[in-house]
């Protein structure tokens, strides 16, 4: 998430139009990281991943720099 809000910041001062996210040869993500959610404090794990999607949500619509 911070790499993706990095790159979204970048692009705000540059002449980007277009922002693609992708991945290399192999690579799938299916957004987020199931064993992440399913070990240790389930509650807590689940409040940083909904507030990182909200800051890359904000960052994406113009309200964050």
């Amino acid at each position: 998430m911070q790499e993706i809000t990095s790159a979204l910041n970048a692009a705000k001062y540059d002449d980007s139009s277009v922002v693609m996210l992708s991945g290399l040869n192999n690579v799938f993500c299916s957004g987020v990281d199931l064993h992440y959610l399913t070990t240790g404090d389930r509650k807590l794990a689940a409040k940083k991943t909904v507030e990182a999607l909200r800051y890359v949500h904000r960052t994406s619509s113009g309200d964050v720099l």
